[in-house]
């Protein structure tokens, strides 16, 4: 998962860029099977890249792949989502 990078913060209201990768030796290329989820947030995209608003707290972001065997794989990286900041 390239993006979000891991222990990254970003205001809560901001878009969070989604970005991940997935291959197989029998199935070539399956990003676009990939699955992202947060635990705060439940689902959030699918594919290989994708964009989401997030809510305040920690979130793990998940991206899960399954190939046509139906072997699943998965890498997670936690991301702070923090409060609005004021403008003076």
């Amino acid at each position: 998962i390239p993006q979000p990078r891991k222990g990254s913060s970003v205001v809560a209201g901001s878009l969070v860029t989604l970005l991940g990768s997935a291959t197989d030796p029998e199935d070539g290329t399956i990003s676009h099977k990939l699955v992202w989820t947060s635990n705060l947030a439940g689902q959030i995209a699918l594919g290989a890249s994708g964009t989401a608003f997030l809510m305040g707290g920690v979130h793990q972001i998940t991206a899960t792949v399954t190939d046509s065997q139906g072997a699943s794989s998965s890498a997670s990286v936690s991301i702070s989502v923090g409060g609005i900041t004021s403008i003076p």
